[in-house]
C-alpha cells in the first residue's frame, strides 16, 4: 500500500461521481459520501467530541473499523488496501 499517493490527491470535488463496486448511482457523489461519514462520526462521538477534534474523531473511526474487520476475520491490509484503491479512484486523477 503506497500512502505517498495521498500527496497528490487532487481538490475535494463534491460533484464527482465514481462507482467502485459496479452499481450505477450517480446520486452517491463525493458529498455525499463525506455528509454520511461525519453523520456517522457525529451519531458516535457527539457533536460537541466531532467539533472539538475532527482529526482525532476522523483517526479513531478508521481504527475502530480496522478492529472490526480483524475481529471479524478479514484480511486487514487487503481491506485497507481495497479501501485506498476506491478512494482514490473516487476522489478523481492524481495531481502530478
Amino acid at each position: 500500500m503506497n500512502l505517498t499517493l495521498l500527496r497528490s490527491l487532487p481538490t475535494h470535488d463534491p460533484a464527482r461521481y465514481q462507482t467502485t463496486d459496479g452499481l450505477d448511482e450517480p446520486d452517491r457523489t463525493n458529498s455525499l459520501r463525506a455528509e454520511e461519514a461525519k453523520a456517522a462520526l457525529i451519531a458516535i462521538h457527539g457533536l460537541s467530541s466531532y467539533e472539538q477534534d475532527t482529526d482525532c474523531s476522523i483517526t479513531d473511526q478508521i481504527t475502530n473499523l480496522l478492529h472490526l474487520a480483524h475481529a471479524e476475520g478479514h484480511e486487514v491490509r487487503q481491506t485497507m488496501e481495497t479501501a485506498l484503491q476506491n478512494f482514490l479512484a473516487e476522489a478523481g486523477e492524481l495531481k502530478g
